[in-house]
């Protein structure tokens, strides 16, 4: 019995040494698709963040929803009053 279990055991090793293998072999085959052919060149001025950019972006955005608010507060008041 326990050597029927030490023969299952010993093949469970043998198959898994035998994945192991093909899962390296395979991981070396795809690491040529992964690399890079060129190295990437640093721009000369930073794109990002736009400081500038995202400030005005965001009063046009929060002055828009201001005016949004005012002038539904106005119609409001309008049909209250009447």
């Amino acid at each position: 019995m326990a050597e029927s279990d030490l023969q299952t055991r010993t093949l469970l090793l043998q198959q898994a040494l035998q994945q192991l293998e093909t899962a390296r072999v395979e991981a070396n085959r795809q690491v040529r698709y992964i690399s890079q052919g060129v190295s990437p060149v640093a721009p000369d001025e930073a794109t990002y963040p736009r400081a500038f950019e995202n400030t005005v972006l965001a009063f046009l955005i929060f002055s828009g929803i201001y005016l949004m608010i005012s002038l539904t507060a106005a119609v409001l008041r309008d049909q209250i009053s009447s």
